[in-house]
């Protein structure tokens, strides 16, 4: 089910996206700025992560596993 719901992303897609998502994460983990350019490339996607400070981003919807497995129940 889950993977119904995943997406490749092509990286020409990202690439307008990379500064801004660098910019949004260089104070928690720069590595994690490839999926924010991911949610900015499709604004109504949902990042799933157990990082506190990823949630406190503006214009991302980040959700940890237990919210996650609530919205898979419901």
């Amino acid at each position: 089910m889950l993977l119904q719901k995943v997406s490749i992303v092509p990286n020409e897609v990202l690439i307008p996206y990379r500064k801004e998502a660098y910019e949004a994460v260089k104070g928690i983990d720069p590595d994690d700025a490839i999926f924010i350019a991911c949610m900015l490339a499709y604004p109504n996607s949902i990042l799933w992560s157990d990082d506190k400070k990823l949630k406190k981003l503006k214009k991302t919807t980040v959700l940890n596993t237990k919210e996650i497995l609530d919205l898979l129940s419901s």
